[in-house]
């Protein structure tokens, strides 16, 4: 059992495997504080379940080599920041695209300043404050190993599932029609019933 997730076994990979979905998951979420727990309950899990060793001596060879440490842990804090700028600038233009898309599909209401647009639209518009967005931004930084092949992998993704819906969109709202064009007709041929009902209704009573 204390041998269960040793480096290089079969649980070991499942259990890593795991755990990199799961701060991917934290992590997409901005949740610093679950990604937190979940990487201080993996180190601990691995050292007590087969890796006691790999740990120790990481942990030796780290204190050896303070050289090596200093330059490592400035590469990490330096790659952090600027991937925190870039991941900032791409959730910039997420929110853009969604502000452009509110204003289009919002009736524009004149005399209403650029400053005042959100109660006028009842939509996020205006330009995002990087201060109202600290934690996710220090989350990004801190965790950029798992922030960066995520966003490659998925803004991708859903920009391009984003064009395609935007050209099939017109022919997507004709399906829709077409399919519940029994439930148009069924309501049509009902409320021509009533008419004609009512219709009668009325003649009859004219008649008496």
């Amino acid at each position: 059992m204390l041998e269960l997730l040793a480096f290089g076994s079969i649980w070991f990979w499942v259990f890593f495997s795991a755990i990199f979905i799961i701060m991917l998951y934290y992590v997409e979420e901005m949740n610093g504080v679950g990604a937190t727990l979940t990487a201080t309950i993996t180190i601990i899990l691995l050292y007590f379940l087969g890796n006691r060793g790999h740990i120790s001596s990481a942990s030796k060879a780290i204190a050896d080599n303070p050289g090596t440490t200093f330059l490592c842990l400035s590469g990490y804090f330096v790659a952090g920041t600027v991937w925190g700028i870039l991941k900032w600038y791409l959730f910039l233009i997420g929110k853009r695209d969604e502000a452009i898309e509110a204003v289009k599909n919002k009736a524009y209401r004149s005399g209403v300043p650029f400053a005042k647009a959100e109660e006028a639209y009842g939509s996020k518009i205006l330009p995002p404050k990087a201060s109202e967005h600290k934690s996710a931004i220090i989350v990004w930084m801190v965790y950029w190993p798992f922030s960066v092949p995520w966003t490659i992998i998925n803004d991708p993704i859903k920009r391009i599932f984003r064009y395609i819906f935007n050209r099939i969109s017109d022919f997507l709202e004709k399906m829709s029609k077409w399919v519940f064009r029994p439930v148009e007709t069924l309501f049509e041929e009902q409320e021509a019933e009533k008419k004609a009902k009512q219709a009668k209704t009325q003649e009859e009573r004219l008649q008496c």
